[in-house]
């Protein structure tokens, strides 16, 4: 086993190996914590061990090189201070010296005789009836077990909110790993939502309940949904033999760039052609062909010249607009009729629409 799992490796393991995992790390950290410990202690007492065998390397150079003063530092500290003019420093090391001496003769020697035994009065437990104590014995433990119990609860319930902090973490953590997996497994572009939506349609056809998707998504599918072949035509379409190519992707053709010379005549001939077959137009036609009638044909409406015909065809049209105030009704089988004895048209109804 690795002496450190990563996230996923740990959460796909199965949870008696989880345990065993955690043991083992647990293990490991100790024996690790122990070994940092020696050898940290180690480092700090050989770091102690030198600076004492620096200072000693100090004194013996002061001692051997220094001059008089300095010698004499060691029995009398200051001494030194003294003679190169820092004479109140010096002066306080010599009292400090003097102090220590007198209180060692005078009270500190006796007590070098009880620093193994730390005296020879042993310490007893007293009881007094003061504000801060307790009046008896069974009094101070009765106390001391309920400061004790006190300290387990909050113990308790820190260990509870804590895992309740971490079982949280634990769902957030899975959850996330689980959409990481998923949006790195599942295609992502418009061909893979594309083929996950038909998936979960197809198997929702199949009766398969667990897909998400209700028939009733599966049928405004089906009526909204339209699938065309897709063709062209080029220059062999109508002719035969008929071939069939497969299209190819190619360059554009280009438009070319023609000298020519504007017709001011042409283009305003053009705007009279869109006034004259304006929307506005084709419903006063139509509005003149219904007299007055709820409903008519084309063999009711008199054509007199190409002009009429023409609003006839565009007036078929514009039947469905939203312009129109009547709407086009076809018959099945649909008659066909000539006008004036050269327009042949299909004989279509027209109704007003009702307000």
């Amino acid at each position: 086993m690795k002496a450190k799992l990563d996230y996923l490796e740990y959460v796909a393991l199965p949870w008696y190996t989880q345990i065993g995992y955690k043991i083992w790390r647990f293990l490991y950290f100790i024996v690790f914590a122990l070994v940092d410990l020696v050898v940290g202690l180690a480092k700090q007492v050989w770091s102690f061990i030198k600076k004492i065998g620096v200072s000693i390397k100090k004194m013996y150079i002061s001692l051997r090189f220094g001059d008089w003063a300095t010698k004499l530092s060691f029995l009398f500290v200051g001494t030194g201070y003294i003679k190169r003019g820092q004479i109140v420093k010096g002066i306080l090391y010599l009292i400090a010296e003097v102090a220590f001496i007198l209180f060692m003769i005078l009270f500190g020697g006796k007590y070098f005789t009880k620093f193994f035994t730390l005296g020879s009065i042993a310490s007893a437990f007293t009881c007094e009836d003061v504000e801060g104590y307790w009046a008896t014995k069974a009094e101070a433990e009765q106390d001391i077990v309920k400061k004790i119990n006190y300290i387990q609860d909050t113990y308790s319930r820190l260990a509870i909110e804590i895992q309740e902090i971490d079982n949280a973490q634990s769902d957030y953590t899975k959850a996330s790993t689980e959409k990481v997996i998923y949006l790195n497994n599942n295609d992502k572009t418009l061909k893979g939502k594309l083929e996950t939506i038909f998936l979960a349609a197809a198997r929702a056809i199949n009766g398969d309940r667990a897909s998400g998707v209700s028939m009733d998504v599966v049928k405004a599918m089906n009526n909204s949904i339209y699938l065309y072949q897709q063709g062209y035509i080029d220059e062999y379409s109508l002719t035969r033999p008929i071939k069939r190519n497969p299209k190819y992707d190619s360059e554009p053709m280009g438009i070319d760039d023609f000298e020519h010379e504007s017709n001011e005549g042409l283009m305003q001939s053009l705007l009279t052609i869109a006034d004259q077959y304006s929307d506005e137009k084709i419903m006063e036609f139509m509005d003149k062909a219904f007299q007055g009638n709820k409903e008519i044909d084309i063999k009711s409406i008199p054509i007199k010249d190409v002009e009429d015909f023409i609003m006839i065809i565009l007036g078929s049209v514009k039947a469905d607009s939203r312009y129109s105030f009547y709407e086009l009704k076809r018959s099945d089988p649909m008659e066909q009729i000539l006008k004036e004895e050269k327009y042949s048209m299909p004989n279509y109804g027209y109704a007003r629409k009702e307000k």
